[in-house]
């Protein structure tokens, strides 16, 4: 079971913008620095906004249905 932690509300969070966390690990990098391959981030966009053109139309269609 899941524990929450709390914090107390009179700790004021570290605004120090230099302080590096060493905490958490460097991301994983392909290439020139990038996460994802050019090519899979393409193949991404275009699934993305064919399925937002689909949501479109159909919501388009419903809507004149319903009016």
């Amino acid at each position: 079971m899941p524990q929450n932690k709390q914090i107390p509300a009179d700790i004021e969070p570290d605004t120090n913008p230099t302080a590096v966390n060493e905490s958490q690990p460097e991301p994983p990098t392909i290439g020139r620095g990038e996460l994802i391959e050019q090519d899979v981030r393409d193949r991404f966009k275009r699934m993305c906004e064919g399925y937002f053109d689909n949501i479109c139309k159909k919501l388009l269609i419903e809507h004149k249905v319903s009016v």
